[in-house]
C-alpha cells in the first residue's frame, strides 16, 4: 500500500507476538471505539479487529464483518474514498514530524447499507512475524460531520443570498435586508425606496407602508403571507426558492403599477439571527396583461 520509511520509531520489542493479541483483545474490549490492526504491505490484510469495530459496521459476528469487508483495509473504506485515504496516510507517515502517526476521515458502508463517517487514528509499528502494521483506533463521527456540513451549507447559502442582494440592488425598486431576530432593517437599496426604508427602521413600519399601498385586500393578504417567516424558512430548507407574488400597488414615486414581490429567509451562520430578504421589481408588460385578464375574469 505505502512506500513506508525503513526506520520505524514505533517498534514493539516483543519476543512472542502471540502473547500480544490476548492483551490487545482485553484492552480494546474495554473501550467504546473500534480498533483494528492491518498489514502495511500486500493486500493490507487485517490481522485483528475488536468488538467495537463490528458494532460500527453493524455486524453481529466476525464472519459477517469478513464477508462485508474481505477482511482488508481497502474493504473497510468506502470505495470512492480509498485512494484519497491512501494518499493522505502516505503523506503523513512520510512526514518525519508525525512520528509514524496519521489521522484521516472517510466514509464507510455498514452491513445494513447505511453510509457513515469515521475518524481514523493510525500508528505504523513493526511486529515480529507480521512486519510493518498499522494500529488504528476508529470512531463514528457521522453526527459531527453532518453538523459541520450543515454549517458550511448555511454559510454558502447566506453568501449566495448576499451576492444576489447586491446584484439586484441597483435595478430593483427596492431590496431590503431585514433582521427578524432584532426586528430592524439592516440594509435597504433600490431606485424607488420609501422614506422609511433605512437602516434601523422597524420591520413593522416597512411592512405597514407597503400593506397600505396595495389597491386590493387580496394583494394585502398575499403580501402578509409572503413574509411569513416559518414558511420562508421551510421553503429555504426544502430548496424551494423564494416565495413570490405579483400585486398592484402605489410606490413612493407616486406611480401605481404591478410589482413582483419576492421574499426569502435563512439563518445567518455566525450570529444565528433570522434574516429575511424582500425584493421588489417592476413586472414585464406581458405578465401585466395576464394579471389584468385574471382580475377581470375571476375577481
Amino acid at each position: 500500500m505505502l512506500n513506508n520509511p525503513e526506520n520505524i520509531n514505533n517498534k514493539l520489542e516483543i519476543s512472542n507476538v502471540e502473547q500480544l493479541f490476548p492483551a490487545i483483545e482485553w484492552f480494546t474490549d474495554q473501550i467504546s471505539s473500534g480498533f483494528f490492526i492491518y498489514k502495511a504491505d500486500g493486500d493490507n490484510e487485517l490481522i485483528f479487529v475488536n468488538r467495537g469495530l463490528l458494532q460500527i459496521y453493524a455486524c453481529e459476528t466476525l464472519e459477517e464483518f469478513k464477508e462485508l469487508t474481505g477482511f482488508t483495509f481497502k474493504g473497510i473504506v468506502y470505495k470512492d474514498d480509498y485512494k484519497l485515504v491512501q494518499d493522505e496516510i502516505q503523506k503523513q507517515i512520510e512526514d518525519c514530524t508525525n512520528d509514524n502517526q496519521d489521522y484521516v476521515e472517510y466514509r464507510i458502508v455498514r452491513k445494513d447499507g447505511e453510509v457513515r463517517w469515521v475518524s481514523d487514528y493510525g500508528s505504523l509499528v513493526e511486529l515480529p512475524v507480521y512486519g510493518k502494521v498499522y494500529f488504528v483506533f476508529i470512531l463514528d463521527i457521522t453526527k459531527r460531520h453532518n453538523f459541520q456540513a450543515e454549517i458550511r451549507l448555511r454559510a454558502d447559502a447566506f453568501k449566495g443570498m448576499v451576492e444576489q442582494f447586491n446584484a439586484l440592488a441597483d435595478n430593483s425598486l427596492s431590496v431590503i435586508r431585514m433582521n427578524i431576530t432584532k426586528g430592524i432593517v439592516e440594509e435597504a437599496r433600490g431606485r424607488d425606496l420609501f422614506d422609511i426604508d433605512v437602516v434601523g427602521t422597524s420591520i413593522e413600519k416597512v411592512k405597514s407602508i407597503r400593506y397600505n399601498n396595495f389597491i386590493t385586500s387580496k394583494d394585502r393578504q398575499l403580501f402578509i403571507d409572503s413574509l411569513n417567516i416559518d414558511k420562508l424558512l421551510s421553503r429555504h430548507y426544502k430548496e424551494e426558492g423564494p416565495a413570490s407574488f405579483i400585486g398592484y400597488c402605489r410606490r413612493h414615486s407616486g406611480r401605481a403599477g404591478f410589482v413582483k414581490f419576492s421574499a426569502s429567509a435563512l439563518i445567518e451562520p455566525t450570529t444565528h439571527d433570522i434574516i429575511s430578504f424582500l425584493v421588489e421589481t417592476d413586472y414585464d408588460t406581458e405578465r401585466v396583461i395576464e394579471i389584468l385578464a385574471e382580475k377581470v375574469l375571476f375577481n
